[in-house]
């Protein structure tokens, strides 16, 4: 009897050691999503006699600094798009479309890509994220990574001819 709960114990205790080992390290990431004050502005400026069409108070900060866990084998690169499935998938935001290749946000919660017109001039609404305060020079959300204890922060932003301007800061 004795034999047998010995190997019983070995058997768990082996399954044990190889579930914890399959579950690799977790990260921690703050994400943001929200929409940027000119796109709130220019949607009531634009359906402001069709009460169903003004944003609503709390999908203007969708989520606020939250923790996101992200596991992940060691090695393994967490890209941005990683990050954001992992905070959709944990606060239910089920309304989402990504590019066809799978790299950059197309819309949350319906919340696209817009085209306007501002004061005469040709404004571009889109989906943009910054890491730790930083838009990245370069690449797309598939292709950036985070690192433990990073802020992504994702805002349907805007750009305009004239506000447009090469941002010469890089991420470390």
């Amino acid at each position: 009897m004795k034999k047998v709960k010995f190997i019983a114990l070995m058997v768990l205790t082996a399954m044990l050691g190889t579930m914890l080992a399959a579950c690799g390290n977790t990260m921690t990431v703050k994400v943001t999503i929200k929409l940027d004050e000119k796109y709130i502005n220019y949607m009531y400026d634009k359906n402001a006699d069709n009460e169903e069409f003004i944003i609503p108070q709390e999908d203007r900060v969708i989520l606020n600094d939250v923790d996101i866990p992200i596991k992940h084998k060691e090695g393994e690169k967490i890209s941005v798009i990683r990050v954001f499935r992992e905070a959709a998938a944990n606060y239910g935001i089920d309304t989402y479309q990504l590019t066809e290749d799978e790299l950059s946000i197309e819309s949350i919660k319906n919340y696209k890509k817009e085209y306007a017109t501002i004061d005469g001039e040709a404004v571009t609404f889109f989906w943009s994220y910054t890491i730790n305060g930083i838009e990245p020079k370069e690449g797309r959300a598939g292709t950036n990574y985070v690192k433990d204890g990073d802020k992504v922060v994702f805002m349907l932003t805007s750009a305009s001819e004239s506000e447009y301007k090469e941002d010469t800061r890089e991420l470390p």
